[in-house]
């Protein structure tokens, strides 16, 4: 026989080894959010769509490999395909996982 689960917060334990659940395992609290987003970080469509182009002409014109691209940046920012902005956004080629 398994031994019983216990509940890590009331060390309740279920004899019948059912998923447990106790009155204050409902009242969890959610996700934690993440402690800071950055205020200038906008997705890659977003920034496309600022450059006035959408990520297959960003990838058919070249731009990919240009030696500057945009940053993830409401700022406007180019940066090195690898590199950060100076608020700390990525690259859109960094945002994407290409790099």
């Amino acid at each position: 026989m398994t031994a019983p689960k216990i509940c890590p917060i009331c060390d309740a334990g279920d004899p019948t080894n059912v998923i447990h659940t106790c009155e204050h395992m409902a009242k969890a609290p959610a996700a934690t959010p993440p402690k800071f987003k950055n205020p200038h970080r906008l997705t890659v469509r977003e920034t496309l769509a600022n450059e006035g182009m959408t990520l297959e002409e960003f990838v058919e014109d070249g731009a990919a490999t240009d030696s500057v691209v945009p940053a993830c940046c409401d700022e406007g920012c180019q940066v090195e395909p690898d590199g950060r902005c100076e608020h700390g956004c990525p690259s859109v080629l960094l945002a994407l996982g290409v790099i």
